[in-house]
C-alpha cells in the first residue's frame, strides 16, 4: 500500500509542483533578471545617452543661446552705448557749443 501511495502521490505531486514551480520560478527569474539587467544597462545607457544628449543639446542650446544672446546683447549694447554716448556727447557738445555760441554771440554785439 505504501508503495502504491508513494507512486500515485509522486505522479500527482510532480504534475502539480511542476505547474506551480514553473509559474513561480518564471516570475522570480524574470524579476531577478530584470533587476540585474537594469543595473547593468543603466550604467552603460547612462554613459551613451550622456554623450549623445550632450552632442544634441549642445547644438540646440548653441543655436537658441546664439539667437537669444544676439538679441539681448544687441538690445543691451544699444542701451548701454546710448547711455554712455549721451553722457559723453552731452559734455563735449556742451563745451564746443558753449565756445561757438559765445563766439557768435559776442560777434553780434
Amino acid at each position: 500500500l505504501t508503495e502504491q501511495l508513494t507512486e500515485q502521490l509522486t505522479e500527482q505531486l510532480t504534475g502539480r509542483l511542476t505547474e506551480r514551480l514553473t509559474e513561480q520560478l518564471t516570475e522570480r527569474l524574470t524579476e531577478r533578471l530584470t533587476e540585474q539587467l537594469t543595473e547593468q544597462l543603466t550604467e552603460q545607457l547612462t554613459e551613451r545617452l550622456t554623450e549623445r544628449l550632450t552632442e544634441q543639446l549642445t547644438e540646440q542650446l548653441t543655436e537658441q543661446l546664439t539667437e537669444r544672446l544676439t538679441e539681448q546683447l544687441t538690445e543691451r549694447l544699444t542701451e548701454q552705448l546710448t547711455g554712455r554716448l549721451t553722457e559723453q556727447l552731452t559734455e563735449q557738445l556742451t563745451e564746443r557749443l558753449t565756445e561757438q555760441l559765445t563766439g557768435r554771440l559776442t560777434e553780434q554785439r
